[in-house]
């Protein structure tokens, strides 16, 4: 197998912020060990929030997240730090359940 075929892989994710439901796509080989320590550090980040726009633009491939025009919100970190702290953290979280092992099977949840 190629390291490319890893890091080609995509998979969803939906989340529910308030009335809102977002659904999408993540790349879970973006999760490396630098981007957990960032993840862990979040707390203790001088700006978590930054740090956490930081992180999703790293994960996410996509999302039907739109602003008020009706235009998709772009995944780079910029646009991301205007989006309220508690949509990225719900969407952090649905990627963190999505990436999670089946508690039956071992195999990595479907999240949707």
């Amino acid at each position: 197998m190629k390291l490319s075929e890893i890091l080609s892989e995509s998979r969803p994710f939906a989340c529910a912020c308030g009335p809102l439901r977002i659904e999408g796509r993540f790349r879970p080989a973006a999760y490396t060990p630098r981007l957990e320590q960032t993840i862990l550090g979040l707390d203790r980040a001088a700006a978590p929030a930054a740090a956490l726009a930081e992180t999703l633009s790293s994960l996410l491939e996509r999302w039907d997240l739109e602003d008020a025009s009706g235009a998709p919100i772009p995944l780079d970190a910029e646009r991301l730090a205007d989006v309220p702290v508690q949509v990225l953290a719900a969407t952090l979280r649905a990627v963190a359940e999505a990436m999670a092992p089946n508690a039956t099977g071992g195999a990595s949840s479907a999240a949707i």
